[in-house]
């Protein structure tokens, strides 16, 4: 990880302080699979906007992180403003967060976006832009399309097939 903070990518425009970057790379993976304002990351970092989206676009241009543009129903337009912002790799995540498996296994919440992180970046490199449909799964009763290819279906589901 100190040589994602350290060593100046193709691209970087700009100087930029290690230590900063550090914190907004920590900032963002506490953040990663989850769908959290850009305001509160790099508040988190202690860096303003313009930082923040210079160092997003440098680790995007490493290929360290991604974003995933918001999607939208009339059901969810509270809860899909922002995009889905993810460490690309689960792994790195976690070295990033410092911490190992028993601790990710510990705290549900880290867990999930663990999960979340692993599967995305499976589906990513295995489909492509083969993927077709994709479902997910809730506590509810009834199925509603969250968008395009996308279903929201009752845990239930699984079952009644």
């Amino acid at each position: 990880m100190a040589q994602i903070i350290t060593r100046d990518p193709t691209g970087t425009v700009g100087a930029r302080d290690p230590l900063r970057l550090s914190r907004y790379l920590e900032a963002y993976a506490l953040n990663s699979a989850g769908i959290t304002e850009a305001k509160s990351i790099y508040q988190a970092a202690g860096i303003d906007r313009g930082t923040a989206v210079s160092y997003e676009r440098v680790l995007e241009n490493v290929f360290v992180v991604e974003s995933l543009p918001a999607w939208r129903t009339s059901r969810l337009n509270r809860l899909a403003l922002a995009p889905k912002r993810y460490v690309m790799d689960a792994g790195l995540m976690a070295a990033i967060l410092r911490t190992d498996a028993q601790a990710i296994l510990h705290d549900g919440k880290l867990l999930g976006r663990v999960i979340d992180a692993f599967v995305t970046q499976r589906l990513r490199d295995e489909l492509g832009d083969r993927f077709v449909a994709g479902a997910v799964f809730h506590a509810g009763a009834h199925a509603f399309p969250l968008g395009e290819r996308i279903t929201a279906l009752p845990i239930s589901a699984i079952w009644a097939a």
